[in-house]
């Protein structure tokens, strides 16, 4: 809870009008505007009391930065001379947005990791047990990956839960440590963060060896206590080294790229710098970290709301961080639903996450949100979020109308009229239309509509049909509109409807995938069942969710990009895959290998678990990404794309997959891309490349 004292400094903020603010997004507008945190967001209080917020400032670096320390605040980075991230009173946020040097001022975004524990529960093998010995996604015999040396040479970098030092996986054959750099991000001691970011505690490669040998402790927070980010490692470059025992005793679980250099950040995700301007800081000490090696970083996270067309201000920087030997590699999200044809829900409890309608002068056009509770009675801090991108040249007015039919309207809710909240009995109505030339939150030249319904601190949030009307204003242009959707935990019944139809899978993939440089991976199945050891085989109940070996996983999430691009890339192993435990972990996953993330190798002392997600997959295809960095350390995210096109496998899985809404479609498709991730035709493609004279003026 807020203390009384920054209670009282918000109140005073929040009665402060805001005209004249200058370019800042719509939930830090929704701040200012209520003096509350939005959803999604997180204000923290200084030890003088006053709120601050975690912002990205899109604005000439070398005079920007100046003025947040005159302001109070604090620069965290400097991207490309163009981005500066920091912390910031919130009651200086208007000021810094009205400079002539700034263009716009967001505020960071709370991301998730992209395992998808919930989709595939435990059950009786419903396969053969040919299907636990498959291979890894990379044939680690064929020549294109011998001549990539194993990714020696190359740095592969991630943000996540942190990593389990000591798993023998994640360390040389003489034991010392694989890792260059391990950034805590969620240390909270002062003064041991890198340099110039001085937050969190960083470990050099020499802290860690000591801490191998016993002659130094990790703190508590290093330990990687999800596992998460361990798993995702070994996926990346685990070298096999931990004995898995029977049956797997023969076999070694490597990832693709078992020499590289390791570099780690551990993310905030439970805590106050979960956010997407703590992310840049992240990537940025990531490929710092690299020095002249080529880098790859995995982001097997993400977040759902957002234009979808890679302009936002976070995904700008990103794209600014990459370049030749510089590729940032992102779990496209777990955001689909399984078909229509007759075939259960993933979760019958949520919704699809996307829907759109049609803007027309003089047209109302609605957005239908029925609220069901999961349970009786409300629960604090309940809302509901559309968030909604229309064309720049369209414009209209806005009404919400409650469940018993009252309709709630507001001058102030036009477009380019700023936006507003009103109290009602029904609950607290926000509504923010974007109007000014960035869409506030994005340089796409679109207007954005946050609408958030949300408790008032004394009343519930009505349940029941709420509509939001759109209505088309005169002289405006036509154009279809998208939106997106969040839901507190309490309302993930609750369904949603766009101009009466319901919503859908299509422009899922998430943000920061969606960035013009991102390499965007999603899913496909390729172990469905185990051997537990015992003579019998475990795996996934598939009678609620019938994945087959080869097809697209249920969960992975549709494109395309809401301005058009086929996404994601390509798709890469994320049903059934096994990589790295991490010893911290061990408590969250259980010893049943009939569960849904079960541990293998011996009991006591077990090294390796099978996690399922798009946050498994993505790593998948960083490894693979690293070795064609050894090839050709000159590659750049084009061509990284570029060759993922060119290379990926066809099957009939990828033109006709049972969970396509189009059964029968041509490659590449908006559900994988390209196809299947193929290791040695993109290695091979790489090299052939590396090998090509560069054409002049290239």
């Amino acid at each position: 809870m807020l203390r009384p004292l920054l209670v009282a400094s918000l109140a005073l903020l929040a009665a402060a009008p805001l005209v004249g603010a200058g370019d800042v997004d719509a939930r830090l507008r929704r701040m200012l505007d209520t003096a509350e945190a939005a959803p999604g967001c997180c204000l923290r209080a200084d030890a003088g009391g006053r709120p601050w917020v975690a912002v990205t400032i899109e604005g000439d670096a070398s005079t920007v930065a100046p003025a947040v320390a005159a302001a109070g605040g604090r620069v965290r980075g400097a991207i490309a001379d163009r981005f500066v991230t920091a912390d910031v009173p919130l009651a200086a946020v208007p000021a810094l947005a009205r400079r002539a040097d700034v263009r716009h001022v967001k505020a960071g975004v709370r991301l998730r990791l992209l395992a998808d524990l919930a989709n595939l529960p435990g059950g009786t093998g419903t396969r053969g047990p040919d299907q636990v010995a498959l291979p890894p996604p990379h044939a680690s015999d064929h020549p294109a990956v011998a001549r990539a040396g194993a990714g020696a040479g190359v740095a592969v970098a991630l943000v996540d839960t942190g990593v389990d030092v000591f798993h023998p996986d994640l360390r040389h054959p003489d034991g010392s440590t694989r890792v260059l750099a391990y950034w805590d991000q969620t240390d909270r001691a002062a003064g041991r963060g890198p340099a110039g970011f001085g937050y969190g505690r960083e470990y050099t490669r020499a802290d860690l060896d000591r801490a191998l040998a016993g002659a130094r402790a990790l703190a508590p927070s290093a330990r990687d206590t999800s596992g998460h980010g361990t798993h995702v490692l070994g996926t990346i470059a685990g070298n096999g080294r931990a004995a898995a025992g029977p049956p797997y005793a023969a076999h070694q679980f490597t990832g693709a790229a078992p020499r590289a250099d390791l570099i780690v950040v551990k993310f905030d995700f439970d805590g106050p710098r979960n956010d997407t301007s703590h992310l840049l800081d992240a990537v940025a000490y990531c490929l710092r970290a690299a020095g002249a090696r080529p880098c790859v970083v995995n982001l097997s996270l993400g977040a759902d709301l957002g234009p979808h067309d890679g302009s936002t201000l976070e995904e700008r920087a990103l794209d600014a961080l990459t370049g030749p030997g510089r590729i940032v590699v992102c779990a496209a999200g777990n955001a689909a639903r399984p078909g229509p044809a007759g075939q259960a829900p993933r979760r019958a409890a949520v919704d699809r996450l996307h829907g759109q309608g049609r803007l027309a002068p003089g047209r109302a056009s609605e957005v239908e949100v029925t609220l069901v509770r999961d349970a009786p009675g409300a629960a604090r801090g309940e809302f509901a979020l559309l968030d909604v991108w229309y064309p720049g040249d369209a414009a209209c007015d806005v009404q919400v109308v409650a469940p018993d039919g009252t309709v709630h309207a507001d001058p102030r809710w036009r477009t380019g009229a700023g936006g507003a909240r009103r109290v009602t009995r029904h609950g607290v109505v926000h509504v923010y239309n974007g109007g000014d030339p960035l869409g506030w939150g994005a340089a796409n030249g679109d207007h954005e509509l946050y609408v958030e319904l949300a408790a008032a601190p004394d009343a519930a949030l009505a349940a029941g049909r709420w509509r939001v009307r759109l209505t088309g204003r005169p002289g405006s242009a036509a154009g279809d509109y998208h939106g997106w959707h969040a839901l507190s935990a309490g309302l993930q019944r609750s369904t949603l409807r766009y101009d009466g139809a319901r919503t859908d899978d299509r422009m899922t993939v998430g943000i920061p995938a969606t960035g013009r440089r991102m390499i965007a991976v999603g899913a496909y199945a390729t172990r469905t069942a185990w051997d537990t050891g015992r003579g019998a085989v475990a795996g996934y109940d598939l009678s609620a969710s019938p994945t087959l070996v080869g097809d697209l996983a249920p969960f992975s999430s549709r494109g395309p990009s809401r301005d058009g691009r086929t996404l994601p890339h390509v798709a890469a192993p994320g049903v059934g895959v096994v990589s790295c435990l991490s010893r911290d972990a061990r408590a969250a996953f259980p010893l049943d290998p009939a569960a849904v993330s079960p541990v293998i190798g011996p009991r006591a002392d077990p090294p390796y678990v099978v996690l399922q997600g798009t946050s498994m997959s993505a790593p998948s295809c960083a490894g693979v990404v690293a070795l064609a960095l050894a090839l050709d350390p000159s590659l750049t995210p084009e061509d990284v794309a570029t060759l993922l096109f060119a290379t990926a496998r066809v099957d009939a899985y990828v033109t006709g997959s049972l969970f396509a809404s189009d059964p029968r479609r041509a490659a590449p498709n908006d559900d994988w891309g390209a196809g299947k991730l193929d290791a040695p035709g993109l290695l091979e493609a790489a090299w052939a490349r590396r090998r090509t004279p560069v054409a002049a003026g290239r």
